[in-house]
């Protein structure tokens, strides 16, 4: 019997630092790692060079922006890290997502919208909508992990 393939989704909001932090007190066998590519070829490549963390399984995450800067002023517009650029419809970004599960480049993906949460929280829905009727179990956080924006936690 061939094992239902998983995948976790995070919305990052376009002008957030997306970064993972432990929560102490929650044991965690994997730990998260987004991956710095513009394509999903490098990120195959960061993807197959990532070694166990303090007895934890890496997983790598896609970064995917999918607002309009990413095309529309690339020189300008810089998201960082790098992301790749892909503001396209759901169906297509779900297989882009599913794409990069299936091949084992990412476990997961951090997708960057628009900073309007009716258009962030229809766009996930969607995707995870997807991805589901693809045969994917979708998640939304790891075990022992918490998605925060750096920028806000230098500040605070």
């Amino acid at each position: 019997m061939t094992p239902v393939p998983a995948v976790t989704l995070w919305p990052v909001d376009e002008g957030s630092e997306p970064v993972f932090r432990r929560i102490d007190h929650l044991p965690a066998a994997v730990h998260p790692y987004p991956l710095d590519a513009d394509n999903l070829r490098d990120a195959a490549v960061l993807a197959g060079r990532l070694d166990e963390e303090d007895d934890r399984t890496p997983m790598p995450i896609l970064r995917i922006d999918t607002t309009r800067h990413a095309v529309l002023d690339p020189g300008t517009y810089s998201p960082r890290p790098i992301e790749i650029a892909f503001p396209a419809s759901a169906r297509l970004l779900a297989g882009l997502i599913a794409d990069a599960v299936r091949v084992g480049v990412a476990a997961g993906a951090l997708i960057r919208t628009v900073d309007d949460p009716a258009c962030r929280r229809q766009l996930l829905d969607d995707v995870t909508d997807h991805l589901r009727r693809d045969g994917f179990v979708v998640g939304f956080s790891i075990d022992g992990w918490q998605l925060y924006d750096e920028a806000l936690l230098r500040v605070s």
